[in-house]
């Protein structure tokens, strides 16, 4: 990686925000024996999280030849017939080779599972280590697309579920107290506990179900079911969390619901290389209160892509149930529908939300549930690709100052 940077004058800075950069981003590491360590959930006890590890195929599991999973998670699904509760599809949704950015919420990968023309009860799964008598939270972001229809959206550069023929699909997370795991062609154990389902398609919700270890061991579930088998059944999910606590809140959804944003600005004239002396600096803003906004001054710099992921990170204080934005502004010899570039903002709990960067602006809007700060992550995994990016403005909407 290439990081070249600069630090303002004494007057362009109003307080202190930490601008680091490193050539893995720890955010997607995944270590096949260890837990990863990922941002925004410090301590998080799952391996590859993120889905940014190895993948391995699943027939000698007990799922048809074409399927995959992402390595430290298993697949189940409930067996029925070609129409109702099929065998889903397991893969990785990999933007690397033709994958569909706006259904990976951060980093390259997502898992993924679906039908065609057919219902299915289905998720993954993960066997952890765990302490008798201690309370764990297990999160994860998961979008669900679906209906019978083919829309395009032109701005996100995706397909949109039809609303007027879903499939009504529904999404929810367990942990299994015990440890249990189930047999393949069957549910999960009744000993679960699950999050109540959520209906929420085209958009990334943060699910999360809490729960008290009973042996030494917990099992964590994603489990999606739907109503009706129309054309498209699937759903996506990434960045797992699993930590020592009890913070699920009431409904089993931390935050709201953010929708994955593409840039649309077109692409830098071919061979264009970004410059690598752009500048970085270290944007700043003032400790938020109730009766006042937080500040932004320029920031900005430039990453040279790897597979593993280049990031700077920049941070903040927030105020719960203020509303903020963080504009940035990208330039990448690369075309915008490669979104291997882009950045994301994380609280205590999670990712808030997350976007790509190509060449021109991008925006995470976001309402934090809490008091303290918020880390934003600039990624680039594009190998050999410079980002250059800029920081337009970060703070409260429509009370931060903005960078020129």
């Amino acid at each position: 990686m290439r990081v070249s940077s600069f630090v303002p004058g004494a007057a362009a800075l109003a307080a202190a925000v930490v601008l680091t950069a490193s050539a893995a981003s720890p955010a997607h590491a995944a270590p096949a024996t260890v837990p990863a360590v990922q941002a925004g959930c410090a301590g998080n006890l799952l391996q590859n999280p993120g889905f940014e590890g190895p993948s391995h195929k699943t027939e000698s599991e007990g799922t048809s030849l074409s399927s995959a999973v992402g390595n430290g998670w298993s697949p189940w699904f409930v067996r029925g017939n070609a129409t109702w509760n099929r065998e889903p599809e397991f893969k990785v949704e990999q933007t690397a080779i033709g994958g569909d950015w706006a259904r990976v919420h951060s980093g390259a990968n997502s898992m993924k599972w679906f039908t065609t023309w057919g219902t299915h009860t289905a998720g993954v799964y993960q066997k952890v280590a765990a302490r008798p008598g201690t309370a764990y939270t297990f999160s994860i972001f998961a979008q669900a697309y679906s209906g019978e229809g083919d829309a395009f959206d032109p701005v996100r550069r995706t397909f949109i579920s039809d609303m007027e023929k879903p499939g009504n699909y529904e999404i929810r997370v367990g942990i299994d107290p015990t440890g249990a795991v189930p047999q393949m062609g069957s549910a999960p154990p009744a000993s679960v506990v699950w999050s109540a389902p959520v209906r929420t398609v085209d958009a990334w919700v943060n699910l999360a179900v809490s729960a008290v270890a009973k042996s030494g061991s917990v099992t964590v579930y994603t489990h999606s079911s739907m109503e009706f088998p129309v054309k498209h059944n699937d759903s996506f999910w990434d960045d797992a969390c699993l930590r020592v606590g009890n913070f699920a809140p009431a409904g089993g959804v931390i935050g709201g619901v953010t929708t994955s944003a593409a840039p649309v600005a077109p692409a830098a004239p071919a061979g264009a290389k970004a410059a690598s002396g752009a500048a970085a600096t270290g944007a700043t803003t003032g400790a938020a209160t109730r009766s006042t906004t937080a500040a932004s001054t320029p920031g900005g710099g430039s990453l040279e892509g790897n597979p593993a992921g280049a990031s700077a990170d920049l941070s903040f204080n927030v105020v719960r149930g203020t509303n903020y934005n963080v504009t940035i502004h990208g330039a990448i010899d690369a075309p915008a529908s490669w979104n291997g570039a882009g950045f994301g903002v994380w609280g205590p709990f999670g990712k808030l939300g997350q976007a790509a960067l190509g060449n021109g602006n991008a925006t995470v809007e976001f309402t934090p549930s809490f008091d303290g700060t918020v880390n934003v992550q600039v990624f680039n995994y594009l190998p050999g690709r410079i980002l250059t990016y800029r920081v337009v403005s970060m703070g409260a909407a429509g009370g931060g100052t903005s960078a020129q």
